[in-house]
């Protein structure tokens, strides 16, 4: 069987670093035995370097920062829009919730974009996760489930108010369990 120099010329990187079979080594040594001033340029049998780039850190670093800018902001917005809806003002009679009674229709348009935001908030969130920097605390359990809670009122306030379901306190308690339900799936 006859192996041709192209076939050495590749197999050559392979038996420089030492990751060639034995059986690839004889070949290599009995081509090079056979055929002695056809050893090719020492320059082209260099291996590539596989190791990260001297900016690798750094960069992955302001990737990090960046998602966790991202995160808070989403989570900034995601609460801004679910409470806008108790918009309120003072008057004659004292307090009284102005947007999710005289416009509903706008405070369903904004528990959407809140509904889209806390979505987006969690999206960004398994993301922080799975870069191994969200540790685990003890609390975080009881953060999660005051978290469903926290976020849920504002929608339990407007499908009571519009639908005339009374216990707000046992949508905000579902929201909790959501919470909770929502951590879990995240950080297993």
């Amino acid at each position: 069987m006859t192996i041709s120099k192209d076939v050495i010329n590749d197999l050559m990187p392979l038996y420089l670093a030492g990751e060639a079979s034995p059986g690839t080594r004889r070949l290599v040594e009995e081509y090079l035995r056979d055929h002695p001033g056809e050893l090719p340029a020492t320059d082209a049998l260099t291996l590539p370097d596989a190791g990260p780039s001297a900016n690798a850190e750094m960069a992955a670093l302001d990737r990090t920062r960046k998602l966790y800018h991202r995160r808070t902001t989403a989570l900034a917005w995601a609460i801004a829009a679910s409470y806008s809806v108790f918009s309120f003002r003072f008057g004659s009679k004292g307090l009284s919730f102005v947007l999710f009674r005289d416009l509903p229709m706008a405070a369903w348009a904004l528990l959407a974009a809140a509904a889209a935001l806390w979505i987006y908030f969690l999206h960004l969130h398994r993301r922080w996760v799975s870069t191994g920097l969200a540790g685990a605390s003890p609390a975080s359990v009881a953060l999660w489930l005051a978290g469903g809670a926290v976020a849920t009122l504002p929608f339990a306030f407007v499908i009571s108010y519009q639908f005339g379901f009374d216990d707000v306190r046992a949508l905000c308690v579902a929201g909790a369990v959501a919470g909770l339900a929502i951590k879990e799936s995240i950080h297993r």
